[in-house]
């Protein structure tokens, strides 16, 4: 689900929530 993490990390970005936790979960969207 590749997609759905990088447009949940947009909306993160855009709303400036992006934090730690979330990039640590990106890496993992983005490997998985």
């Amino acid at each position: 689900m590749g997609a759905y993490g990088k447009a949940k990390i947009k909306v993160l970005d855009n709303t400036g929530l992006l934090q730690g936790l979330d990039e640590e979960e990106v890496v993992w969207d983005s490997h998985g």
